[in-house]
């Protein structure tokens, strides 16, 4: 019955990709660019809000690549207002020259959210250079 039920609910395909010669890596992502000579998998996905039926204490968000895609779609469902508190795994840089990171703060920002960043920086710094970024984001409305 519960598989009838997510294939109800299922929205979209993602393309997702790993390390197909290598199975106890951790690297996977639904950008090509982050794993070199990755194997393409097509992947069912479910939308995040169709879970979403009333407040959330804590979300971790660790989607490889389709944070921003997330939170939008959580947004234009009108369920992120739900969330009280998330840990949001953003991935920097995961191509090369897309700078994205501002927005995702500003979306966080417009829909009533305050924010605390971590990151680690590498010695010496590097332009474009992948980075994994954790925002701890809080919901001022809850």
């Amino acid at each position: 019955m519960f598989r009838n039920y997510v294939k109800f609910v299922i929205n979209i395909d993602i393309n997702f990709y790993n390390i197909e010669d290598n199975k106890s890596s951790v690297v996977m992502s639904t950008v090509e660019e982050r794993v070199q000579n990755g194997k393409l998998n097509v992947a069912e996905a479910t939308r995040l809000s169709n879970y979403i039926k009333s407040t959330i204490d804590f979300l971790k968000m660790d989607v490889e690549g389709a944070e921003l895609s997330v939170l939008k779609e959580l947004i234009k469902s009108d369920k992120l207002r739900y969330i009280k508190q998330m840990a949001i795994e953003y991935h920097h840089h995961i191509k090369e020259h897309e700078d994205h990171f501002s927005h995702t703060l500003e979306l966080l920002e417009d829909a009533g959210f305050g924010y605390q960043i971590e990151a680690d920086f590498l010695y010496p710094r590097q332009q474009v250079h992948f980075q994994d970024i954790l925002i701890y984001a809080y919901n001022k409305n809850l």
